[in-house]
């Protein structure tokens, strides 16, 4: 596995990587078990990237097996 990450790296600083890097990553581990794993804050590989994972943080309440709310 090969990890870049750009996470803290600012959008356009992370931007001005050459579409052209990113295939040259890409042809590096294609028919290879090797994962080429890019961690950042917004999309940077463009039309490069197999798969765009996005997640997101939001709060959830906790309920009990009962079906109550177990925030009260």
């Amino acid at each position: 596995m090969v990890v870049i990450d750009l996470a803290g790296v600012p959008l356009n600083t992370a931007r001005r990587i050459p579409l052209t890097t990113w295939f040259r990553f890409r042809r590096a581990v294609e028919n290879t078990s090797t994962v080429l794993l890019v961690i950042g804050e917004q999309a940077c590989a463009q039309s490069c990237a197999s798969m765009q994972l996005v997640l997101s943080f939001s709060v959830l309440s906790s309920q009990r097996a009962d079906g109550e709310n177990g925030n009260e």
